[in-house]
């Protein structure tokens, strides 16, 4: 298992996707990322790549042609290699091959470097277009930290768990009955503390914000303050399974789900990057770890 360590955590890396698998606090002895039991999300954090969420029946086109996606793509799907940099940087990275190429028609490389400074994790993405012509994608993380809370007649509700946001969120958007296409979007005044409750995403499906102007959010929760940079992300989701899973999703994206009536080919999809032939794209995030 890869994995990166330094005196105050211990990172383990999934071959499988590429994502989290353990984040150990050394210095209190705690697992701090969500550890499925069987009962709720069989996840734990997904390389998000090259959709987000489910497209409308699965189906997208490229140039007229259809091809097919299962959620988020393709990564969180397949084994990938990795580089050990040092004790606390490692590299993973897929590389296009026939299989891929059935399902997503672009030759690219995709590298996600996880690294350690002090009690911050800092996640870098790169798309490399290794094509000849322009190619479209989203990119994103989906990392899930342990909540705070307690089981009532099976249902999992949070206790003591809430954001802050540094910035101002003015737009939701909203999803279909399913939560997997977007049907349109609201105006919101969001900014300070936002109290996380269960009964509030399950109404939502997920929480889906236009971030453009905001630098961070800040997670409290299982004694721990987690805040993420995202100022580089244009989207950000918060979510957790309806009733059940003592975790929460903090969820940096460079693109949006599909819309619940779409435009077929992949370069009108919302918020898609173009990236031209031979270029790289280079984006990321952080957390800084801080036990309360």
């Amino acid at each position: 298992m890869p994995k990166i360590e330094n005196d105050y955590f211990k990172v383990e890396i999934n071959e499988l996707g590429g994502c989290f698998k353990s984040i150990y606090d050394k210095k209190n002895n705690d697992e701090i990322l969500y550890q499925p039991n069987g009962t709720s999300w069989s996840g734990q954090d997904v390389v998000i790549f090259p959709v987000i969420g489910a497209l409308k029946n699965h189906k997208y086109m490229v140039d007229g042609k259809e091809y097919t996606l299962k959620n988020h793509g393709i990564i969180r799907y397949e084994m990938v290699k990795y580089n050990v940099i040092n004790d606390e940087a490692l590299e993973i990275y897929y590389d296009y091959n026939e299989r891929s190429l059935e399902l997503y028609p672009y030759r690219f490389k995709l590298t996600v470097r996880y690294k350690l400074e002090d009690n911050k994790i800092i996640i870098s993405y790169n798309v490399k277009n290794e094509d000849d012509k322009e190619m479209y994608f989203s990119l994103g993380g989906h990392p899930a930290l342990k909540a705070t809370g307690r089981y009532v007649d099976n249902h999992f509700d949070f206790e003591n768990t809430y954001c802050t946001f540094l910035g101002i969120i003015s737009k939701q958007y909203t999803l279909n009955d399913s939560g997997d296409q977007i049907t349109g979007s609201k105006t919101v005044n969001i900014t300070g503390k936002y109290v996380l409750d269960k009964n509030d995403i399950e109404k939502n499906k997920t929480l889906i914000y236009d971030a453009s102007n905001l630098k961070q959010v800040t997670l409290y929760t299982n004694g721990y303050e987690y805040i993420f940079d995202v100022s580089k992300a244009p989207i950000l989701a918060i979510w957790s399974m309806k009733n059940t899973g003592n975790f929460i999703c903090i969820e940096p994206w460079w693109g949006l789900p599909d819309n619940d009536n779409p435009y077929l080919e992949l370069k009108n999809k919302n918020e898609i990057i173009k990236l031209n032939k031979n270029e790289e794209y280079h984006t990321g995030y952080s957390i800084l770890i801080n036990k309360l």
